[in-house]
């Protein structure tokens, strides 16, 4: 059971980006230690004290999810839009939960059907890239399967804990929805991300180097460089959008942010997500105003495809082609499962199976996935 708030904060110019408060059992009103606090998908966190205090500080502007866990108490959420600089008090108190601890039947056969379950969990939600190969989930025994024909469904008793190598993350992920039945793989959560310790600064090079490249052609290098391209086209005067001059020669062309950032973009030519023939985006931004300066509407008809042209297909992309020469660039393809998706200027979205992603994007799993936080230097 979840409990969901939703805060907007607004504050006085000059705030500092804080937010403190305490956590204690709802029951008693004592004061609850260790207690994990953390905005999801960042590495913005913290722990409560010995008397039940915690602090987040050096919050930007954005939209986020706070999440408070303790094992042994129901888990708290709450949504926040932080549109300036804030400082503020929250409490929180948790309700117990007893620790559902199941029964484990030891056998070969449960043992073997577990652990087949368990490979096709690990590669569906970890991924099958080079930087799954390097991941460790290092709390498995967490993880049960639910399994109906076709259908595999994973569930978590606790977060799920990642070390990802490759990257330099340690990755708590609060599991809340996975299955998996070979055609679809459906996958959603809360994550938080810990920087890991580097053994040396050569490894921390490594890492730096490693992210920017999951970064690139990522689907949230796509939202960004649309939002960026939006912002090319339009000047906001007086709440209105003027369309600078000269954006009709612009677009399509070595100036246009989608180009230099390496994306092709088209869309079917009759709007159909079935029609097979695609024609260039054009000078459309696919972006509309939102009552947020910060965040946009992404809008468009039918199944969007995406090339990204600045880096080949992974060797294994598509496991039945390894041995053949691999493509120059990557091809992905999203569709949006409702009228307008809302998403913030940095790339950042939050509306879970609202657009569904095929092809090498859809490919980049858990083991591919940064912080919100995480921007490369020449996009900060």
């Amino acid at each position: 059971m979840r409990f969901f708030l939703l805060i907007i904060l607004f504050a006085s110019i000059n705030a500092q980006s804080i937010i403190t408060g305490r956590v204690t059992d709802s029951r008693t009103g004592d004061p609850l230690v260790g207690v994990n606090i953390f905005f999801s998908r960042t590495t913005y966190g913290s722990t409560t004290d010995n008397n039940g205090f915690y602090t987040l500080d050096n919050i930007p502007p954005g939209r986020y999810e706070l999440l408070v866990s303790m094992i042994g108490y129901k888990l708290l959420k709450e949504s926040f839009q932080i549109d300036t600089d804030i400082k503020i008090d929250r409490d929180y108190k948790l309700v117990s939960q007893p620790i559902r601890m199941k029964e484990i039947v030891v056998s070969a056969k449960s043992n073997r059907e577990w652990k087949k379950n368990y490979r096709r969990f690990k590669s569906a939600f970890l991924g099958m890239s080079w930087n799954a190969e390097y991941c460790r989930i290092m709390n498995d025994y967490v993880i049960s399967f639910k399994k109906n024909e076709h259908v595999l469904e994973a569930f978590a008793s606790e977060p799920i804990i990642i070390e990802n190598k490759a990257l330099g993350y340690r990755v708590l992920y609060t599991l809340e929805h996975f299955s998996d039945d070979k055609r679809i793989i459906r996958y959603a959560g809360d994550s938080f991300f810990e920087e890991m310790e580097p053994e040396s600064s050569r490894q921390l090079r490594e890492w730096e180097k490693n992210r920017n490249l999951a970064y690139r052609g990522s689907f949230r290098h796509f939202l960004y460089t649309l939002s960026s391209r939006f912002d090319a086209r339009f000047d906001v005067e007086a709440d209105s959008l003027v369309e600078i001059q000269y954006w009709e020669r612009m677009a399509g062309t070595r100036n246009d942010p989608l180009i230099q950032e390496g994306f092709r973009v088209s869309l079917p030519k009759n709007f159909s997500r079935y029609d097979p023939k695609y024609l260039p985006l054009g000078s459309d931004t696919l972006m509309f105003l939102t009552e947020n300066e910060n965040e946009l509407y992404l809008v468009f008809k039918g199944k969007m495809r995406i090339v990204y042209t600045k880096e080949s297909e992974e060797h294994n992309f598509t496991p039945e082609q390894r041995g053949q020469t691999l493509k120059p660039y990557q091809t992905s393809f999203i569709t949006l499962n409702k009228e307008k998706v809302l998403v913030d200027k940095k790339g950042r979205y939050t509306e879970t199976f609202m657009i569904e992603q095929n092809g090498e994007m859809a490919w980049e799993r858990v083991a591919d996935q940064l912080p919100w936080d995480y921007l490369p230097t020449n996009h900060k």
